[in-house]
C-alpha cells in the first residue's frame, strides 16, 4: 500500500486471511492482506472450554458498532477449570443461558460463576440422546453425505423451534442491568451460531459479515477439533474420513439453510422477525439502545 496516500476507513474486519475495509456503506474494497486475526480480540482463552468469544466489535450497516462485554457466546461449560471461573467473574458475565436438552444438561451439568443465575433456554428436543448421536458416529451410521442433510434439516427445523424462544433470550439480555449475558450449546456452532445470526441480523449486521463470524467457530476450535478427530479415526467401527469431519464442523450449508427457510417460507428476515417471533419495532428498538454505539475506527490502520 502507498503510505502517502491518506484515505479514511469507516470499519475493518478480519476475514479468511484478509483485511476487509469499508470506504463507505455500500462499496468494499480490498485493500490489504495481514496477519492479525481481529476476531482473536474477542476471543476468551480457557482451559475448559473452546468457543468463548465476545459478540461485540462488529459493524453494521448504520455505521454502529455492537457494544463490546455486553453479550459473550459459547460451548458448554460442564469442563470449567477454578481459574476458568476466575476469569468469567473477571468478566462479570452474571447471568448464563443453556440451550442445551435436559439430557445433555444431566450428563454435563455447567459449572457456574459465582453469583451468576443459570437459565435454562431449550432450543432443541429432549428426544435428542448425546450418547445415541455419538454412538451413530463412532459404529459409521452417519457418513459425510447423511450427516450434512441431517445438518440443514435440523438446522431449518430450529428456526421453527425457537420462535418462542429468542423473544425470551432477548428478554434476558435487556434485563440484565448489573452484568453480562453469557448463552451457549454443547459446541457454540449450532443452536448458538443460528441464535446469535438472528439477534446480530436485527442489530443489522451484514450477513455475509455473519457467515464469516459464524464460521470462525472452525478456527477457534481448531486444535480441539483436531484432538477429536484423532480419536474417532482410532475408535470408529468404520473408517473416519475428512469428509466426515468437515460435515461434522461449522459449515456454511447449515446456517444459510437457516436464512433460506426465513426467506422463503417466512418472507425475509424482517417479516420473521416481527410476524414470527413477534418482536416489534418498540423491542427492536430497545435491543439497539443497549447493544450498540456509535464509534469512532475501532482499529487505526493509518501506519498501514
Amino acid at each position: 500500500m502507498n503510505k502517502d496516500k491518506k484515505t479514511k476507513l469507516t470499519s475493518i474486519y478480519y476475514i479468511n486471511g484478509d483485511y476487509d475495509m469499508y470506504l463507505n456503506h455500500s462499496k468494499r474494497r480490498y485493500i490489504y492482506s495481514g496477519k492479525k486475526d481481529l476476531f482473536q480480540e474477542r476471543v476468551v482463552i480457557l482451559e475448559g472450554s473452546h468457543n468463548l468469544r465476545d459478540v461485540g466489535g462488529l459493524r453494521n450497516s448504520e455505521g454502529k458498532h455492537i457494544k463490546k462485554s455486553v453479550l459473550y457466546r459459547s460451548d458448554k461449560l460442564s469442563n470449567l477449570t477454578t481459574d476458568d471461573l476466575i476469569k468469567l467473574e473477571r468478566l462479570g458475565i452474571n447471568k448464563i443461558l443453556d440451550f442445551r436438552s435436559i439430557n445433555e444438561i444431566n450428563l454435563s451439568a455447567d459449572r457456574m460463576p459465582r453469583e451468576a443465575c443459570f437459565f435454562h433456554r431449550q432450543t432443541g428436543v429432549d428426544s435428542v440422546n448425546p450418547n445415541e448421536f455419538n454412538r451413530k458416529i463412532v459404529e459409521g451410521e452417519y457418513n459425510a453425505e447423511n450427516f450434512t442433510k441431517m445438518m440443514i434439516k435440523g438446522t431449518q427445523t430450529t428456526v421453527d423451534d425457537i420462535k418462542d424462544l429468542v423473544p425470551m433470550i432477548l428478554k434476558d439480555i435487556l434485563s440484565n442491568k448489573t452484568g453480562t449475558t453469557l448463552y451457549h450449546c454443547a459446541g457454540g456452532k449450532d443452536h448458538t451460531g443460528i441464535i446469535t445470526a438472528i439477534i446480530l441480523s436485527i442489530l443489522e449486521v451484514e450477513r455475509e459479515v455473519i457467515f464469516r463470524y459464524y464460521l470462525y467457530t472452525n478456527i477457534q476450535r481448531k486444535s480441539h477439533d483436531q484432538k477429536k478427530r484423532d480419536i474417532l479415526k482410532k475408535i470408529c467401527v468404520k473408517p473416519f474420513g475428512d469428509d466426515m469431519f468437515e460435515a461434522m464442523k461449522a459449515n456454511r450449508k447449515y446456517l444459510q439453510a437457516a436464512f433460506t427457510k426465513i426467506d422463503s417460507q417466512y418472507g425475509g428476515l424482517n417479516k420473521y422477525v416481527k410476524d414470527c417471533l413477534s418482536i416489534d419495532n418498540n423491542n427492536i428498538n430497545t435491543l439497539k439502545n443497549k447493544m450498540l454505539e456509535q464509534t469512532e475506527n475501532l482499529y487505526n490502520l493509518s501506519n498501514i
